[in-house]
């Protein structure tokens, strides 16, 4: 449901709401982590404000301060007793981002939204949004799923596949230090399927949007887990999803009275048949590489507003003949198809390990590529270095498809785009097959009236 997708630069001075819609153990926290941590780096602790607000924590600090007050009781009783008070509290607390008070005008203001959302979040977007449609924006963080679950005869639809499910359960059996789940136990479980159930016929895009706030949210897919084991929604799923869609979602008097028996054989069919080793994948390099995109791409968006406002400012007499950065290169069709073919080139270097190729479309005065936390300064280390070394030794063989090239000018000589493809390649150690997609930001400037690529980051 693509309409309900705006699309929007970062900049300094507004309010943008990180939301992450996954299963329990799914990468949220993860995520959020991984940015809080790369705040440390002065490159983004200079430009951007970063906010966290959990709803766990909210609701792990209401608890402990009941059994305060209430000592007889156990954390777990206290924990459920203070539900409500817990959503009252929360929305208190993202109020404060609500009303600016926290605001930073210099700084790209990032406020990371740490809520299981099952639903729709239309409530929340109207308790911000609404207030100020030009300064508040929320980024929704989708999973990157390849094959959702939908068994249209048996009515059994849900947005993840049965990849996804059964990873999250295997990551939530040896989760630690968690505020109420922690590991292999009885109550994690439940609240584990609790979850799952509530998406149940959930479509991602139509589910959680409405028309009114189409242009202040953003969608974007993030590998949280490895999509890429093909496992099988076989007959032993589909029977656990049709006893799933008799359970009330949190109803543990119903799950523990009426259907224990059909979670623990299910639970046990998965530790049984699903090799861990093989299939619980630590994607959080993936996550990062993701991360760093995101925060890099927002720093180069809003260097391009920057440098539109100071042009508009600048000569504002004939602010209504110019055209946008933006629009300027996709009206010139000749120029636009210049890049494309510079992007055609070196996705061909890459495939055919045409160094030559790379002598004419990077730019010989300076130039960088930066690929997985690797940085390859200058076209030598870039030829050598990048395709004869590391993909040669990687690669046995990889072909390159694209998908999507976003072109953004940031002056007549400056440009940045952001680089959408798939990789079908196989591998040099196993000659195993394997596909993916992958993102790049590529930055090119006009040499001698032609552009050259000057930085690729991925």
């Amino acid at each position: 449901m693509e309409s309900f997708n705006s699309s929007f630069n970062l900049v300094k001075g507004k309010n943008y709401f990180l939301i992450c819609y996954s299963l329990v153990s799914g990468g949220k926290s993860t995520f959020f982590k991984i940015i809080q941590n790369l705040m440390n780096k002065d490159q983004f602790q200079n430009e951007y404000n970063v906010f966290y607000v959990s709803s766990d924590e909210v609701r792990d600090e209401l608890a402990k301060n009941f059994q305060k007050k209430n000592p007889e009781l156990n954390y777990q009783q206290c924990f459920d007793k203070v539900g409500k008070n817990t959503a009252k509290e929360f929305d208190k607390r993202i109020s404060i981002f609500i009303k600016n008070k926290h605001k930073n005008k210099n700084k790209i203001n990032l406020i990371l939204v740490d809520k299981n959302y099952p639903q729709g979040i239309d409530k929340f977007l109207s308790n911000f949004v609404e207030k100020d449609k030009k300064n508040n924006f929320a980024i929704v963080f989708l999973p990157d799923i390849k094959n959702p679950i939908s068994l249209k005869e048996n009515h059994i639809n849900y947005p993840f596949s049965i990849d996804y499910v059964i990873q999250c359960f295997l990551r939530l059996k040896h989760r630690k230090n968690h505020e109420n789940l922690n590991g292999d136990d009885e109550n994690s479980r439940n609240v584990y399927f609790s979850f799952l159930r509530c998406f149940q016929g959930f479509k991602f895009e139509s589910s959680i949007f409405s028309e009114q706030y189409k242009n202040n949210v953003e969608i974007k897919r993030i590998p949280f887990t490895d999509e890429d084991n093909n496992l099988v929604f076989n007959e032993i799923h589909q029977n656990f999803f049709n006893v799933l869609k008799n359970i009330k979602p949190f109803d543990m008097n119903q799950i523990n009275n009426f259907y224990k028996e059909d979670i623990y054989k299910y639970i046990n069919y998965i530790i049984t048949n699903y090799d861990e080793k093989n299939l619980f994948k630590d994607t959080r390099q993936k996550i990062e590489n993701f991360v760093l995109n995101f925060l890099n791409e927002g720093l180069l968006n809003n260097n391009t507003n920057n440098n539109t406002n100071t042009n508009d400012t600048n000569d504002n007499t004939n602010n209504n003949d110019k055209e946008s950065p933006k629009n300027s290169i996709e009206s010139d069709m000749e120029e636009k198809e210049k890049i494309n073919d510079i992007i055609q080139k070196y996705f061909k270097a890459i495939e055919s390990k045409d160094v030559q190729i790379i002598d004419e479309i990077f730019s010989k005065t300076k130039c960088a590529l930066i690929k997985n936390n690797k940085i390859y300064d200058g076209i030598e280390s870039i030829k050598n270095d990048f395709i004869l070394g590391g993909l040669s030794k990687q690669y046995k063989e990889i072909k390159i498809i694209p998908v999507d090239i976003n072109i953004n000018k940031m002056d007549s000589h400056n440009l940045y785009l952001i680089n959408r493809f798939k990789i079908e390649c196989f591998l040099n150690d196993n000659e195993q097959f394997e596909e993916f997609e992958e993102i790049e930001t590529h930055i090119m400037k006009k040499e001698d009236n032609e552009w050259k690529i000057i930085h690729i980051h991925k």
